[in-house]
């Protein structure tokens, strides 16, 4: 049974530690300030099956943080029949998506490109048919103007399928006997497609695609190599021996003559390093933060390091042993950017103060939170259709509602992260993720770019939030906060 827990433990952490590398989104002024200056991007996007009434929503993002910029930026068809975008980015190199936004709240936006690199001044037409049929999406893309090279590059990439041949017979006896050393005999024709392209891309692009392409085979081999490890080697004779193997010849990590600042920049290859780190630990030592920790300091080097443990802090900067991960951290951190970065991450330590945001109550009244002065504060953030947030409100929410109604010292915050505001109220009326015995507030349809949700690095609910009478973050999100009975005794302490 502990065994079966482990794994499910284990394979959580390398899912959300993966995940968290790309989809946290930190703000804050210390943290922009040290990014570089505005410059902008251009697109025109002629999109062949738009409707009346379409809109397309860009999000961009900073490569050097992976740090969403702002508000996303949205558009509407003009009289040309052109999309068009013009906002200012910052930094010389990023990424960012195309959606189009669904008319109905209950459809979800349809993603029309891959998230794609930018650089700044690029001036970019793309012509889009996107066909979404009973049997599956496809959709090609076309680019042109200034700095479509690269975008052309990747589209070719993508219409080039990769075929990586790895026999089962090379994990009997000896899984490591087949190890992609040699990776242009695996993915050759993809690299003269990229080679062909070299001329005419600048070599920061052309270093982080080419990163991108050998993620593509590494992690399929270190996928192959988990899968072998749990079906025949996890608790038996052997686990050791393995576990020696596996770091002698995956550790130190590789940089395959790609430039450190280009491996940093990739997403695809932060995910194999991720993943890679996260498998280690499971299989050498005690699975924990200070072993992750430990893992990334020991076997990481340069930026992929520090791009490494700036993940690492968006996951454990609320523990108790944040701090002195931070001190260790900062010795081995030369960007300032990702300095502030994890200094950004420790604001919502305990014992700090939650910043005084805005949000807007039912009746269009602005609510603060220095509002609640002198009273503990239990916020709880949560948007329409997150299952989990009903099941919180249900089975925790509603009981503290009751228990402490007539307590006047004591108030239940409840944010929705909804960005329509009649959904959000209707939401409130259906009484399934709050009650009428909490404050109800919302982002005034901003969302998950609301700036708390930003500082904090808040991209997922419901997400719990105690403070004490004096503003102070008692706890943030943890197990405890969860629990009914844990968390009256932390309301009790109050």
């Amino acid at each position: 049974m502990k065994t079966k827990l482990g794994l499910k433990r284990c394979y959580l952490f390398i899912i959300v530690l993966a995940s968290t590398l790309f989809s946290h989104r930190i703000a804050s002024a210390a943290l922009l300030s040290k990014i570089q200056s505005d410059s902008r991007i251009k697109l025109s996007i002629n999109y062949l099956q738009a409707a009346p009434g379409d809109t397309l929503e860009l999000s961009v993002n900073n490569a050097l943080l992976f740090v969403t910029e702002g508000k996303d930026a949205f558009a509407t068809c003009n009289s040309k029949g052109v999309f068009e975008f013009d906002l200012p980015v910052k930094g010389r190199i990023g990424y960012f998506t195309l959606k189009r936004k669904r008319g109905s709240a209950t459809n979800r936006d349809v993603d029309l490109l891959y998230p794609q690199l930018w650089e700044s001044g690029d001036s970019i037409d793309i012509k889009i048919d996107h066909k979404d049929t009973n049997i599956g999406i496809y959709t090609t893309a076309i680019y042109s103007g200034k700095g479509s090279e690269k975008y052309t590059a990747k589209e070719a990439l993508l219409k080039t399928k990769i075929k990586i041949d790895i026999p089962e017979k090379r994990y009997d006896g000896n899984i490591f006997g087949g190890l992609p050393e040699n990776l242009g005999t695996l993915i050759i024709k993809k690299f003269e497609i990229l080679d062909s392209y070299k001329s005419s891309i600048s070599p920061d692009v052309f270093f982080i695609i080419k990163a991108d392409l050998i993620a593509i085979v590494l992690s399929d081999n270190l996928n192959s190599i988990t899968d072998y490890y749990y079906k025949n080697i996890k608790g038996r004779n052997g686990e050791g021996e393995y576990a020696l193997k596996f770091m002698a010849v995956l550790f130190p990590v590789k940089n395959y003559a790609i430039p450190d600042k280009s491996l940093a920049n990739s997403k695809g290859y932060l995910n194999y390093i991720s993943k890679l780190c996260s498998f280690a630990v499971t299989i050498k030592e005690t699975y924990n933060n200070r072993s992750v920790f430990g893992t990334i300091m020991a076997n990481c080097s340069g930026e992929v390091r520090e791009q490494m443990l700036v993940s690492f802090f968006s996951k454990v900067a609320r523990s108790q042993e944040a701090r002195s991960f931070y001190n260790k951290a900062v010795n081995v951190i030369s960007d300032p950017g990702r300095k502030a970065a994890i200094e950004n991450k420790l604001n919502s330590l305990p014992n700090t103060y939650l910043a005084d945001y805005k949000f807007t109550d039912t009746e269009g009244k602005e609510v603060k939170i220095s509002d609640f002065k002198d009273k503990a504060v239990l916020i709880d953030i949560w948007f329409t259709g997150c299952g989990y947030c009903g099941i919180y409100y249900k089975n925790v929410l509603s009981k503290i509602e009751e228990k402490y109604a007539a307590k006047k010292d004591f108030t239940i915050l409840s944010i929705s992260a909804d960005r329509n505001k009649e959904i959000w109220k209707r939401s409130i009326s259906a009484n399934v993720y709050t009650g009428k015995g909490a404050v109800n507030i919302y982002t005034n349809g901003e969302g998950l770019r609301h700036p708390m949700f930003l500082n904090y690095a808040i991209d997922g609910a419901p997400t719990i939030i105690l403070l004490n009478k004096k503003g102070l973050i008692e706890d943030f999100n943890s197990y405890s906060l969860r629990d009914y009975d844990s968390l009256v005794k932390a309301i009790e302490k109050l």
